[in-house]
């Protein structure tokens, strides 16, 4: 009995220790992999580390750059307009329907439309190294793009309205509403007119950030009462260098408006398209277009 009793002893010991041998290599493996996993979550954060050092790298400008911005500045805070106007790459585009400046005459006449207190500050007092960024081929932009300037030095867009420009948006907004038909005065902006072959059609934005299309036949004014009128469009941006078109829905009809800001010398400013159940049925190209 008692050899039985020491054998079943033996055993369970021998057992045990198996068990705790196990469990022993098993923490240990488990340890190796937070071990290690520790190590790659390091290796990682120095890729990311090291790519945030490149794309940091990558934004601050050149030394040729710096010399760009700096004269700019310069040449700003001289309050020299002819000189600064030459510095501008003309026509200069304005917040829709805002005309565009289109030379160095027109620029000193509006000059305090486009350069306020704030505008002003806001070149002064930036730092050419941390304030200025080159975009890629976009350019360079101070700030959150309120400037861009190009490679060469000039600017290309000054995307801030001041509170005399926002009045004279509202002059002109003011005259286009009482010039279109009253079922069509309730716009917040009009984004684009075009006049093709058989039609006039006006692109308005609305309160909801939504499009609207309306469109006569050639022959009528746009004083009358639309043709059709097509609520609910929506933007589509095609690639980066400002294409775009709009999209409107009549139910099995589909009307497409492209605006082309970047082309060759025989692409049109504007393309109507029409479809119905998703076939095209007409394009007519724009004789006129404003925007």
């Amino acid at each position: 009995m008692r050899t039985k009793f020491c054998i079943i002893f033996i055993a369970t010991m021998l057992l045990f220790a198996c068990t705790k041998s196990e469990d022993k290599s098993k923490i240990q493996q488990t340890e190796n992999k937070i071990s290690d996993e520790k190590v790659l979550r390091k290796e990682d954060r120095s890729k990311i580390q090291q790519a945030e050092n490149k794309n940091s790298d990558e934004k601050v400008l050149r030394e040729e750059d710096q010399k760009y911005v700096n004269n700019f500045k310069e040449v700003f805070k001289s309050g020299n307009k002819e000189e600064l106007a030459k510095l501008i790459r003309f026509p200069l585009r304005r917040d829709k329907p805002i005309p565009a400046v289109e030379n160095a005459e027109d620029f000193f006449k509006r000059y305090d439309h486009i350069f306020d207190e704030f505008l002003t500050n806001k070149i002064l007092e930036s730092s050419t190294e941390k304030d200025w960024e080159e975009m890629g081929w976009r350019g360079i932009m101070l700030g959150n793009g309120i400037i861009w300037m190009d490679f060469d030095g000039t600017i290309i867009a000054i995307n801030h309205s001041t509170e005399k420009e926002q009045l004279y948006k509202q002059e002109i907004l003011n005259k286009i509403k009482v010039s279109v038909h009253s079922s069509l005065q309730d716009f917040t902006n009009q984004v684009a007119y075009l006049e093709t072959e058989e039609f006039k059609i006006r692109i308005d934005l609305m309160a909801d950030k939504t499009y609207r299309y309306a469109s006569w036949s050639i022959d009528k004014s746009i004083s009358d009462k639309p043709d059709l009128i097509i609520y609910d469009g929506s933007l589509t941006h095609d690639g980066n260098g400002g294409n775009h078109h709009y999209n409107f829905t009549s139910n099995n009809y589909k009307y497409e408006i492209y605006i082309y800001l970047i082309g060759k010398d025989e692409t049109p400013p504007a393309t109507l398209k029409i479809y119905e159940d998703g076939k095209i049925i007409l394009q007519q190209n724009a004789v006129n277009f404003e925007s």
